[in-house]
């Protein structure tokens, strides 16, 4: 749950600015589009932190524990949207600008890695992977999927099932394209205790 944030934001006013702008154009929904017009008016601002950056939540008390998170969801607005560029709402764009250059500074080829399972009985965490130098982000879902059948299927207990299916899809990130190129040794030896999150070979 999140109260506010940036690219739900800035969703909401391209789509109701977007949506009053067609009526318009088309002659319909004169009244509709002046309340679509209205809502987008009174949405929240597009919030700059104190450090010059453009927020992702509604304010920035809030502790960045990892600063080099992989999500760019609040730069919405310069891609793909178009809320934001050098000639319409500056401020924001350069604000964007310096939100990326932060997240790149802090490694964009960074990020945790962890995983949990509830099978309705009881709630499995599995350890957490800090992965650097990433190859590849693409496929990191589908791997999951495919190590998640496999490890329910070669696994008595399901932690160790879930430990599988966490080092599987760590171990993608080193591989280029959508399929998962490692080996069940590969991920076996990362769950052993190899924490490099790369595949030996």
């Amino acid at each position: 749950m999140c109260i506010s944030s940036a690219m739900d934001v800035q969703i909401a006013y391209e789509t109701l600015t977007f949506a009053a702008e067609a009526a318009g154009e088309l002659g319909v929904d004169a009244e509709q589009a002046a309340h679509w017009t209205y809502l987008r008016d009174h949405l929240p601002p597009f919030r700059i932190g104190r450090d010059g950056r453009l927020l992702e939540w509604d304010s920035d008390d809030k502790e960045e524990i990892e600063k080099g998170h992989r999500h760019l969801s609040h730069l919405y607005g310069v891609y793909p949207g178009s809320l934001f560029t050098k000639d319409k709402r500056r401020e924001q764009f350069d604000a964007a600008r310096k939100s990326l250059e932060y997240r790149l500074a802090h490694s964009g080829g960074y990020t945790g890695w962890a995983a949990c399972l509830n099978d309705g009985k009881d709630f499995y965490v599995s350890k957490k992977y800090e992965i650097r130098d990433i190859i590849d982000r693409v496929g990191g879902g589908d791997s999951f999927a495919g190590g998640l059948i496999y490890g329910l299927n070669q696994y008595e207990d399901k932690q160790s099932a879930l430990e599988f299916v966490i080092a599987a899809s760590c171990l993608k990130h080193s591989v280029i394209g959508d399929f998962n190129r490692v080996s069940v040794s590969d991920v076996t030896k990362l769950m052993g205790g190899d924490g490099t999150g790369r595949v030996q070979r």
